[in-house]
């Protein structure tokens, strides 16, 4: 079964619940069928091997498991703010943080606080969605 298959599904199972007057259940199948826009044509069981992972508490993934992680996203800013938020939490330490921080963005660890470290992974994430929506306009400016 792929995404869209999927999505169809549930598409069905909301306007059945709408027309029986289950609306807070046929609002929550609807939420559930619009965060899996995307590929339509990718299998389920890929989509919940790639999902899956990033459900994990972060308390047990190693510095270089996050940074890594952090690295795959690429531009995606809806996964880096889940990533962003687990680092927040008083489960990862200020030491994690830091080794995290120095993993991402490939220097030594020079922080001195957990907030200086998040503050320094978030800088460079937005700089990396900036560099990119720039290239965008260049490929499309570029004639050949």
């Amino acid at each position: 079964m792929n995404i869209k298959e999927l999505k169809s599904i549930l598409g069905r199972a909301e306007a059945l619940f709408r027309s029986s007057g289950a609306t807070p259940q046929a609002s929550d199948l609807g939420k559930v069928r619009d965060m899996l826009d995307g590929d339509d044509h990718q299998s389920v069981s890929d989509f919940v091997a790639e999902t899956k992972p990033l459900l994990e508490p972060i308390e047990l993934l190693s510095p270089a498991e996050i940074a890594e992680r952090l690295n795959k996203i690429k531009t995606d800013e809806a996964a880096f703010s889940r990533i962003f938020a687990k680092l927040e939490t008083r489960a990862v330490t200020k030491e994690k943080a830091i080794e995290v921080a120095s993993l991402y963005l490939g220097g030594k660890p020079h922080w001195k606080s957990k907030p200086a470290a998040l503050k320094a992974i978030r800088t460079s994430f937005e700089d990396r969605v900036y560099q990119a929506s720039k290239m965008v306009f260049v490929d499309k400016a570029t004639p050949w």
